[in-house]
């Protein structure tokens, strides 16, 4: 066996995390993987391969997390910082974003539950 025949395999979780700084910054690659759950937030981790082939770990957020959940992995996206805006109570801001996906990539839909399907013995109240 050669050794060119063998890739060492990246451990996305020693990559460098993506800094938000200005409105307008962006990132763009192939969406690769979602970890959730990390860290003392139980935060959501989106990690991206750069078209360099470098991988980069994005923290997710609300705005984030429900548009990427209509994303498959292996979709190459762009997402673009759009600034903050405040939350309801007026009391915080939280920072918005953009998802943009190449037009080769198919946009998941949330699949629609009919009445018939649902079981009401399997409701537990």
């Amino acid at each position: 066996m050669t050794d060119d025949k063998w890739k060492k395999v990246n451990d996305d979780s020693a990559s460098e995390f993506w800094k938000v700084e200005k409105e307008g910054d962006e990132i763009s690659g192939v969406y690769i993987n979602k970890r959730e759950n990390v860290g003392p937030n139980k935060s959501v981790v989106y990690t991206l391969k750069k078209e360099d082939g470098e991988f980069v770990n994005v923290w997710g957020t609300t705005v984030m997390d429900g548009h990427l959940s209509k994303v498959a992995v292996g979709s190459e996206i762009k997402i673009v910082y759009t600034g903050t805006l405040p939350n309801k109570q007026g009391n915080r801001t939280f920072k918005t974003f953009d998802i943009f996906v190449s037009d080769a990539t198919p946009v998941v839909e949330p699949e629609a539950v009919t009445e018939d399907e649902v079981k009401t013995d399997d409701i537990p109240f």
